[in-house]
Order: C-alpha cells, then sequence, then structure tokens
C-alpha cells in the first residue's frame, strides 16, 4: 500500500459552493488565477478553474440555474 501512495498526485481539489466571492478572495490571496466560469448543462451547474503555478488546480462548482 505504501508504493500504491508514493505517486499519487492530484490533478485538481473541487468546492461545492452556493457562492464564490469569498473563496474566489482567498484563493487569489493564495497565488490563484480565477478562469471564467462556463455553465455545464449536462450537470446543470457552473465550474471555474483556479490555478496557481507549482499547486493542484481548484475547481469551483455551484448550482445551476433552477
Amino acid at each position: 500500500m505504501k508504493n500504491a501512495l508514493k505517486n499519487l498526485s492530484f490533478h485538481h481539489y473541487g468546492l461545492a459552493l452556493r457562492q464564490d466571492k469569498e473563496a474566489l478572495t482567498m484563493l487569489e490571496a493564495l497565488g490563484y488565477e480565477p478562469q471564467p466560469r462556463i455553465h455545464d448543462p449536462l450537470q446543470n451547474v457552473y465550474v471555474r478553474l483556479c490555478t496557481a503555478p507549482g499547486q493542484p488546480t481548484i475547481e469551483i462548482v455551484q448550482p445551476g440555474d433552477r
């Protein structure tokens, strides 16, 4: 089991939020650059990737239109 975890890395983390304003403020303070928010009609959610050099990508997921 230890060997299996040795090369484990994350592509991105997901945050499910109703509103993203405070999360974006925090992520920007940590050096992340928010990308444009897009709508995923299949899942009826809005998603936004936030990237920073040398760090895992953060995906913010918000509810879509009802």
